[in-house]
């Protein structure tokens, strides 16, 4: 599907319709954030799958250090999502801030 949406921006760009090729390329990389973040949370959730699997087989001492340990993993994980975020919405605004300087040019 990104790849569909990629030969449609340059299909699009080759006619001279700019905004709608632009309109087909930012769909293309909106759906590429959605793969690797899909990607992310998965492994994150195995990872956290096989801390609550070892929790279980654990002794009390052993469980109370653990559980420490998946405190921190949460807090991790929690701050990494909403960093990502960030990052995603300074990305966005800076690809906004190309394409009006783009749009400037092209007139």
């Amino acid at each position: 599907m990104i790849n569909e949406k990629l030969k449609k921006a340059e299909d699009l760009g080759e006619q001279g319709k700019v905004d709608e090729a632009q309109k087909a390329l930012e769909e293309a990389e909106a759906l590429k954030k959605v793969v690797i973040r899909k990607k992310h949370i998965e492994e994150e959730e195995e990872e956290l799958l096989i801390l609550i699997w070892t929790m279980i087989h654990m002794k009390e001492k052993e469980l109370e250090e653990y559980m420490h340990l998946l405190i921190l993993f949460a807090f991790i994980l929690h701050v990494r999502i909403h960093t990502e975020e960030e990052e995603e919405e300074e990305e966005e605004e800076e690809d906004h801030h190309i394409h009006i300087l783009s749009l400037m040019s092209y007139r």
